[in-house]
C-alpha cells in the first residue's frame, strides 16, 4: 500500500489483514490526534491520520511497552522502531518498523523529531541518578527501576553498590544471589567456588569431575570415530581389491586405546553375524590384549568362556595371564557356584580357571568337585500305549506337569586345580577327604608352632 501527499510515501509492505493476524500481531502504533484540530490539518495531514486510522481499524494493534518515536506534523506521533533514518540526499527519510511485516517511511521534510526509547531512558537514569547519593535503599530502589526498563548493567551496579554501603542490606545481597552460610551472607557464585567448585557448562561442577565429564564426552567421539574406521578398513580387505593389504596394515597399525569399542563390536559381529577367518578374529583379540582397557579385558573374559573356537579360547586366557587376572577368577567364580548354570557352562568356567589356579580357593575348587544342576523336563504325553515283555498291552496316563530333576555332575577339571595346588594329595571326587587334607595342613603340626 502506498500513499502520495504533498511529497509524503507511505510504505506498508507485507501488510497481512484478517484470520490470526490480530491475535499475532505485537502491535506498536500508537496516534494521538487532537480532535479539535482535525479540521485544521493540511491535506498531507488529514491524508496521513485518515491512512494510518485505517490500518488501524483493519490490525487492531495496540501500544507497545517500548518504542521508538516519530513525530510526524504537530497533531500525529507514531511508535514503532525505527530502521533507517537518513538525513541527506534524495532518499532521506525515515522508515519505522510497526510489525515485522510492517514498515512506514516518512520524508524527512515532515518529521519534526524522532526519539528513541534508548536515550529516553538514558535520560530517565541520569535525572534519577542524581537522586540516590550514598542511600543504600536509594541504590536498591534504583537497581530495581533499571532491571525494569532492561538496563541490566545498570542495575548490577546499583545493587552492588547498596551492598558496598549497607553490607547488611539483606535485599540487595539477594538479588546478587547472597546466600547464608556459616559465614554469614556471601554471594552464591563465591560460595561455590570456595566449596572448590567450577562453574561451567550452565552449572557448577567439581573440577574432576567436570574434566572427566569433557573427557568422557570427547571419547565417545572418537570412539565413534574408529567404529566408523575399522568398518570401512573390513570392507576394504574383504574385497580383496588392490587395496586389501594396505587396509590390513592399517588395520594392524592401530595402536589407539580408544579403538576399543570398535575392535570389541568387530570381534563379536565376527562370530553372529558372518564367520570371519580365525586369524582376523585372533587380530581383534590381540589388539584387545594390547589396549587392556577395561571394556578390552571384560571381552578377553567373556571369550575365554564363550568362545567356540578352542584356540582363540586359550588366546583369550593367556593373554589375561598379566592384566586380566583377578577379573577373570572374579568372573568365573559365581559361575560354577550356581545351580542354575548349565553343566557346560561351570565345565567352561572350571577350564578357564586352569589358567588362575590359586591354593587360597582350595574351597571353591573342593565344592565344585561336584554341582548340582536343577533342570525341568516337559511333561510327558496324556495317554501311552505299550506291551509288556509278554505282548499284553497296557494303556497309561501321563502326568501334565513339568518335572524338576536335581542332577549331580562330577567335574575332572575341579579335581585338576585341586591336584594342581595340593600335588602330593589326591582324594578323587571325595569332598570329605579333601576339606579334612587343607583344614590340617592350615592348621599345621603341633611341632611347626612358633612362640614368637
Amino acid at each position: 500500500m502506498s500513499l502520495k501527499g504533498d511529497g509524503l510515501v507511505l510504505a506498508a509492505m507485507a501488510c497481512k489483514v484478517g484470520g490470526g493476524c490480530q491475535a499475532a500481531v505485537a502491535g506498536r502504533l500508537c496516534f494521538l490526534l487532537k480532535f479539535e484540530g482535525m479540521l485544521k490539518m493540511n491535506r498531507f495531514a488529514g491524508c496521513l491520520a485518515r491512512t494510518l486510522l485505517c490500518l488501524t481499524a483493519l490490525i487492531g494493534w495496540a501500544r507497545g511497552s517500548t518504542a521508538d518515536t516519530v513525530e510526524v506534523g504537530s497533531q500525529v506521533k507514531v511508535d514503532g522502531k525505527i530502521i533507517r533514518q537518513a538525513d541527506e540526499g534524495q532518499a532521506a527519510n525515515v522508515i519505522v518498523q510497526l510489525d515485522p511485516e510492517i514498515s512506514v517511511a516518512f520524508p524527512m521534510s515532515r518529521v519534526r523529531r524522532t526519539t528513541s526509547s534508548g536515550d529516553e531512558e538514558l535520560a530517565w537514569y541520569q535525572q534519577e541518578l542524581a537522586k540516590v547519593g550514598d542511600d543504600a535503599e536509594l541504590h536498591y530502589q534504583l537497581a530495581r527501576a533499571c532491571k525494569g526498563k532492561g538496563l541490566n548493567a545498570q542495575g548490577d551496579y546499583h545493587y552492588r553498590r547498596a551492598v558496598a554501603i549497607d553490607p547488611r542490606h539483606s535485599k540487595a545481597r539477594a538479588a546478587l544471589r547472597f546466600a547464608r552460610d556459616g559465614l554469614g551472607l556471601n554471594a552464591y557464585e563465591e560460595q561455590q567456588r570456595n566449596r572448590g567448585l567450577i562453574n561451567a557448562g550452565g552449572g557448577w561442577h567439581v573440577p574432576d569431575a567436570w574434566a572427566a565429564e569433557q573427557a568422557s564426552e570427547q571419547a565417545t567421539v572418537e570412539s565413534n570415530r574408529w567404529i566408523k574406521e575399522l568398518t570401512k578398513l573390513k570392507t576394504l580387505f574383504y574385497r580383496k581389491g588392490r587395496n586389501s593389504e594396505d587396509a590390513l596394515a592399517q588395520i594392524k597399525a592401530i595402536h589407539d586405546p580408544l579403538a576399543t569399542a570398535a575392535f570389541v563390536r568387530a570381534y563379536k559381529d565376527s562370530s553372529q553375524e558372518r564367520a570371519e577367518p580365525a586369524a582376523m578374529r585372533q587380530l581383534y583379540l590381540q589388539k584387545l590384549a594390547d589396549f587392556r582397557t577395561p571394556l578390552a579385558i571384560k571381552t578377553l573374559v567373556e571369550a575365554g568362556v564363550y568362545e567356540r573356537d578352542a584356540n582363540l579360547r586359550d588366546f583369550a586366557l593367556e593373554a589375561l595371564q598379566k592384566d586380566g587376572r583377578a577379573s577373570a577368577v572374579a568372573t568365573y567364580l559365581p559361575i560354577i557356584r550356581s545351580e542354575k548354570k548349565k553343566p557346560s557352562e561351570v565345565q567352561a568356567a572350571l577350564r578357564a580357571l586352569r589358567y588362575f589356579p590359586d591354593p587360597e580357593l582350595w574351597r571353591e575348587y573342593v565344592d565344585a568337585l561336584v554341582t548340582t544342576h536343577t533342570e525341568v523336563r516337559a511333561p510327558g504325553p496324556g495317554f501311552q500305549v505299550g506291551k509288556d515283555a509278554s505282548g499284553a498291552a497296557g494303556l497309561g496316563m501321563g502326568g501334565n506337569k513339568p518335572k524338576v530333576f536335581k542332577l549331580q555332575r562330577q567335574n575332572s577339571d575341579a579335581l585338576i586345580l585341586l591336584q594342581e595346588i595340593a600335588p602330593d594329595a589326591n582324594f578323587g571326587y571325595n569332598k570329605a577327604q579333601w576339606r579334612q587334607y587343607f583344614v590340617q595342613r592350615l592348621n599345621g603340626s603341633p611341632s611347626q608352632l612358633r612362640r614368637d
